[in-house]
């Protein structure tokens, strides 16, 4: 069932272009009554706050006149921001219409009353209006309607009794104009926001002005001022220009959906398509995107892409085909290859025959956020999550809540690290005269921490930087797998504080680690900034793996003893690493050789022989005498070619 709102727009406009007639047969003057039609024309056309303007100083002259009265709440409810004044102008439309006959059109005008109830946070008198309706209606009409904003209303008022306890910030002027602006996206410190527009662009062609009244969508950045957590202030947004290359005037517009932990890659959405921009190293400045290949983009309508922290996870909205209605959420997974695999709908759990838009991916968590009118919620677009639990699969979507959540549009919830606040898009109550549109809000969430988490910041120096792999392993089990910036050489992850963590960084041959030990006051929400871990630096040299399947050279450049032994036996192979402490038996941990894929596998073998007999021999030894009983014997330039097809690396346990 669509949103309700959806249905008054569309029979707004046929009522409104009727009442024209009747206008006709008032006491307007031929000028007023122009000024009438102009105001219809408007409104045809979605045009509602220009509408508005023409129509409020009818009413002041005219306050009887029920079809400018109806044709304001009409104005007013599609335009959302003034609950009240919807529902001052319909109840005063049907004060000054009492004998008129319960028709489709009287029907529609209460319909559009009861929204305008649901909008103001009355959903008890809704429901009760709704009865008066479903009694009027004998013949069924909108019955369907009424079932559905009768759920609606339910909804709302067992969350509006169970209100999330949180502090709301509207972000201030600084970034929120008399125009729409939505779709915030934060860097990880949240020290920089960027976010959509439709104000006009200074350097743009004010002229070029959108039916809706509004001018084209454009990114916007403000950089947070003063203390972060105590109702501070954004610098005035600048626009962010010449993002995505060929656009003139009207041709398309741009909004801007992630932004990579380093804030050194940004995904974009234009017509449809997603892109990524990249911000020049030296300059800073941002260069022009590209265009996502497929499958990520298709011939159908993509218009948001999140990117997880690692890089691995790309999850989009779309409409392509082999979802469940409308808009659904997708996730694209990064190949070995460096290429994005065919996009996997999230399923019923999450999708709906609605629409589902703007994802966000809690990796600490394992929490996905989005937005959705196909759920249960308060009206409109409410925000939701689904955690994503062992086996990968997303569990029942929740409802984030009263008063994050309201009966008018919700969207674009970005929450920060540790979960304490979030940012997200929303029409609220506006003060009478200020145009309605979307507004940005800061939430902080007054609640017992849990789960604080900390981010681990370094600087990462090699020759090749799009080669360098870089490992986060809590208790030997690899937790993330992530990349530094390839124009910086930044490295960001984030990790749960108070815990123990091994990072480590890989390329070719060469392997770099570091034991980083957080405290619970390390996390993120206390130190507002990343902790600095030391930087890994990897020293130009010869490559000298995988070289005719010969030489190979361990992290201290080194000959590995036995290297001319072709034989070797295989012990185990792991989802993790291997702690020395932890091998068993009477091994020599120094004839121990790890083998790291990129896919996360980790190979263990023992030992180099000159003849097969020689490995058969230790491998029944193995067997016997230690846990390892399925260890076999294999040629190690079988074994060495095996690895340089999985793009492995190669290591002595020192």
């Amino acid at each position: 069932m669509p949103s309700y709102l959806k249905y008054v727009a569309c029979i707004a406009t046929t009522l409104a272009l009727a009442s024209s007639a009747s206008a006709q047969n008032s006491n307007l003057t031929k000028t007023e009554l122009a000024t009438f039609n102009e105001a219809i024309e408007l409104a045809e056309r979605t045009n509602n706050r220009a509408a508005i303007a023409l129509l409020r100083p009818l009413y002041e002259r005219h306050p009887d006149n029920a079809d400018i009265a109806y044709n304001l709440g009409i104005c007013y409810i599609n335009a959302s921001g003034n609950p009240d004044s919807t529902l001052y102008f319909l109840k005063r439309a049907e004060e000054l219409t009492p004998d008129a006959p319960w028709d489709e059109q009287r029907i529609t005008n209460n319909l559009a009353t009861a929204r305008a109830l649901q909008l103001c946070a009355l959903p008890d008198e809704a429901l009760m209006l709704y009865d008066v309706i479903d009694q009027k209606d004998t013949a069924g009409l909108f019955s369907e309607i009424t079932q559905y904003e009768r759920q609606v209303s339910k909804t709302a008022k067992i969350l509006m009794s169970n209100p999330v306890h949180l502090t709301m910030r509207h972000a201030g002027n600084g970034i929120n104009s008399e125009w729409n602006d939505y779709r915030p996206v934060l860097t990880t410190n949240e020290d920089t926001m960027f976010f959509t527009s439709r104000r006009p662009k200074k350097t743009a062609d004010k002229h070029i002005i959108f039916d809706d009244g509004q001018f084209e969508e454009g990114v916007y950045m403000s950089v947070r001022k003063g203390d972060k957590w105590n109702g501070s202030t954004w610098s005035e947004a600048e626009a962010v220009e010449g993002l995505i290359p060929g656009r003139r005037g009207r041709n398309g517009q741009e909004t801007a959906t992630a932004i990579s932990p380093d804030g050194n890659a940004m995904y974009l959405c234009q017509d449809g398509n997603i892109y990524v921009s990249h911000r020049d190293s030296l300059s800073g400045k941002w260069l022009p995107a590209a265009p996502m290949p497929y499958p990520v983009n298709s011939d159908f309508y993509e218009d948001w892409a999140y990117i997880t922290p690692d890089g691995e996870e790309l999850y989009i909205s779309s409409d392509r085909p082999g979802g469940f209605g409308g808009k659904d959420i997708w996730l694209c997974r990064l190949l070995p290859n460096g290429k994005w695999g065919t996009p996997v709908n999230l399923g019923p759990a999450v999708n709906t025959e609605e629409d589902e838009d703007a994802p966000f991916f809690h990796a600490p968590t394992n929490v996905l956020y989005f937005s959705s009118t196909g759920h249960n919620g308060m009206g409109g677009y409410d925000i939701f999550y689904a955690p994503r639990n062992a086996n990968g699969q997303f569990e029942a979507s929740q409802n984030i809540g009263y008063p994050i959540n309201s009966a008018d549009d919700d969207l674009y919830f970005s929450p920060s690290v540790d979960r304490d606040r979030g940012y997200y898009a929303s029409i609220r109550w506006s003060q009478e005269g200020k145009a309605p549109s979307y507004d940005i809000y800061e939430v902080e969430f007054e609640q017992p921490e849990q789960n604080t988490m900390a981010i681990l910041a370094s600087k990462i120096t090699a020759s090749n930087l799009a080669d360098v792999r870089v490992f986060t392993v809590k208790d030997g089990e690899i937790i993330a797998i992530g990349r530094p910036s390839p124009n910086t050489g930044r490295f960001v992850t984030i990790v749960a504080a108070g815990e123990e963590y091994d990072i480590v960084a890989t390329l070719d041959t060469d392997t770099l680690r570091q034991h980083v030990s957080t405290l619970k006051s390390q996390s993120y929400h206390l130190l507002q900034q990343p902790v600095a871990i030391e930087d890994f630096v990897f020293e130009d040299k010869p490559n000298e793996a995988f070289v005719n399947n010969e030489s190979l050279t361990a992290n201290t450049g080194s000959t590995i003893d036995g290297d001319d032994l072709p034989y070797t036996v295989q012990i185990m192979s792991l989802r993790k690493i291997l702690d020395p402490k932890l091998i068993r038996g009477n091994l020599e941990k120094d004839k121990i050789t790890e083998y790291r894929y990129n896919d996360g596998w980790f190979v263990y073998s023992y030992g180099s022989y000159k003849t097969f007999s020689q490995a058969l021999k230790a491998q029944k030894q193995i067997r016997k005498t230690t846990p390892y009983s399925d260890a076999f014997a294999r040629n190690k330039k079988q074994y060495e070619k095996f690895t340089k097809e999985r793009s492995g690396i190669r290591n002595t346990r020192q």
